[in-house]
């Protein structure tokens, strides 16, 4: 694979363009493999923090009932 001649000007061989084509493309096809790979990472982010936030949102109602409830027994254990 030369890049120059004897004389000085430029050597464009069928290896050369062959080798650049591919190089090229290798690099395009890493590019998008990584692109794909850090949005799947950032959808799988994305889902396990709405699933905390909703934990979240349910524990804090499971707390409100739990007290709706003692509220309603203490109101119950008085009128008796």
């Amino acid at each position: 694979m030369k890049l120059k001649n004897g004389d000085g000007s430029l050597a464009v061989s069928f290896g050369n363009v062959l080798t650049m084509i591919v190089m090229i493309c290798s690099v395009a096809v890493v590019y998008g493999s990584i692109n794909t790979r850090v949005e799947a990472v950032e959808i799988n982010l994305q889902l396990k923090a709405d699933r905390e936030l909703i934990e979240t949102h349910l524990e804090y109602i499971a707390q409100q009932i739990e007290e709706i409830k003692n509220s309603l027994n203490e109101l119950n254990k008085r009128r008796k």
